[in-house]
């Protein structure tokens, strides 16, 4: 697919605690493959994707961000004019999910919107309900 002359653009962030597998998502749905030995993102890395839609080129200018406090000031200033988010937390720490609503609250006071919430890990859940660890 070429790759020059998108008629359509979207900015969309990924958000959320360190550690939560936001650029596993990432790299899952840019390049189809899928590595738990992924680095930290530092501050934000940024990710063209093209897609076809309705048979028009889209560009998905996705926008992968820190989740540690260290790189706040970085990351929220990536914020502005996003039109989507993808808040992601791990399914197996309580305290990535009991994190939601600040991040939430942060997006939505500076974009606007309503984003769309992941719960990542899902291959550890079973092994966490069969030995009773999230009740």
């Amino acid at each position: 697919m070429a790759t020059n002359n998108p008629k359509i653009v979207f900015k969309i962030l990924i958000l959320g605690d360190a550690m939560v597998g936001k650029s596993c998502v990432l790299q899952r749905y840019a390049d189809d493959r899928f590595s738990d030995a992924v680095a930290p993102t530092i501050g934000v890395d940024y990710r063209p994707v093209y897609r076809e839609f309705r048979s028009q080129l889209t560009k998905l200018m996705i926008w992968d961000t820190a989740g540690t406090e260290k790189f706040k000031s970085i990351t929220k200033s990536f914020y502005h004019g996003a039109h989507g988010a993808l808040v992601v937390y791990d399914v197996t720490q309580k305290d990535t999910l009991y994190a939601l609503p600040k991040w939430i609250a942060e997006l939505k006071h500076i974009c606007g919107g309503i984003p769309t919430v992941i719960g990542n890990v899902i291959e550890e859940i079973s092994i966490l309900i069969k030995n009773n660890i999230y009740n």
